[in-house]
């Protein structure tokens, strides 16, 4: 049961393979929306099974295209897919930098006014996806943040900034 034994080729519809690292695999459920950009074209997808095995730090979902299907795919093509984990949100983002090595992502240096110094801030980050991290508190919106490494500044409280 839960293994495959065989495979049947559906020569007008196509179905996608996708790896997925096992960190998500509490949040990947049947139904799960995503896409996929073929030819310039934006095609949504939808997760019909799960096959929860883990290996090599990965699980397997079959995903099906929603409407209709690029023309032009041909079968063992390689894609790549953005699975919506979350249903979209409006959200504070700070860009990913070398602080978040020093500070585990427990503070920051914020910019006063001037831009003349930074002042050392307690935040709290929430989610996060490659490129930025989600703040949850400690900063407002046009708040100006040094993101690089913070690897010589572990006991300042200000910095002054030359530019």
């Amino acid at each position: 049961m839960g293994n495959r034994i065989g495979q049947v080729d559906v020569a007008d519809a196509y179905k996608i393979t996708v790896p997925v690292d096992e960190f998500y695999i509490a949040r990947i459920v049947v139904g799960l929306k995503g896409q996929t950009e073929f030819d310039g074209k934006v095609y949504p997808l939808q997760i019909r099974r799960v096959f929860p095995e883990i290996r090599d730090g990965q699980f397997e979902v079959d995903m099906t295209f929603i409407n209709e299907s690029p023309t032009e795919i041909r079968r063992g093509q390689a894609l790549q897919i953005k699975l919506e984990l979350d249903a979209p949100s409006q959200a504070l983002l700070l860009a990913r930098g070398g602080f978040y090595q020093t500070t585990g992502g427990n503070w920051v240096f914020v910019v006063d006014e001037s831009g003349e110094t930074a002042v050392r801030r307690e935040v709290r980050i929430g989610r996060q996806n490659p490129d930025y991290f989600e703040v949850l508190q400690g900063l407002i919106p046009g708040d100006r943040v040094v993101t690089s490494s913070y690897e010589n500044y572990e006991e300042i409280e200000k910095l002054i900034l030359n530019r």
